[in-house]
C-alpha cells in the first residue's frame, strides 16, 4: 500500500531525489512510532488527541507555512493556519507532493528566501 501511496503523496518524481531517500534513511523510526503510530492511516501514537488550531492565534512573530497540491496535509488546512496567525502567510508548490524542497527546489526556495528576506 505504501508503494501505492508514497510516490502520490511524498514524492512525485522517480527516481526519488538523494535528499528524499536520505530522509528516510535516516528516520527515526522509534520517534516516529512513538508519535503517529505504526501506520499512517490510523494515529495511535501521543499525537493522536494533539490538536492546536484555537491556539494558533498566540503564535505572534512572522510565520510562514510552506505545503503542496499533493501533500498528505491538506493545503487549504494549510492556507487556513495562516490566517489565524497574526504575522502569517502561506504558500502551496502548486504541482509538489510533501517532499516540495527535494522536488521543486528552485521555486521552493525562490518563496522560501523571499520570506526569509522578509522577516
Amino acid at each position: 500500500m505504501m508503494e501505492d501511496l508514497y510516490p502520490k503523496m511524498i514524492c512525485r518524481t522517480h527516481p526519488w531525489p538523494n535528499s528524499v531517500d536520505r530522509a528516510f534513511a535516516h528516520a527515526n523510526q522509534t520517534i516516529y512510532v512513538q508519535m503517529q503510530g505504526k501506520s499512517e492511516f490510523l494515529v495511535t501514537g501521543n499525537l493522536k488527541d494533539w490538536e492546536r488550531w484555537d491556539r494558533l492565534h498566540e503564535i505572534k512573530v512572522k510565520t510562514l507555512t510552506i505545503g503542496a497540491r499533493y501533500d498528505e496535509m491538506d493545503p487549504e488546512d494549510m492556507k487556513k493556519m495562516a490566517t489565524l496567525m497574526p504575522n502569517a502567510s502561506s504558500f502551496i508548490c502548486p504541482t509538489a507532493a510533501t517532499s516540495a524542497c527535494g522536488t521543486t527546489r528552485p521555486f521552493y526556495f525562490q518563496h522560501l528566501i523571499n520570506f526569509l528576506h522578509s522577516v
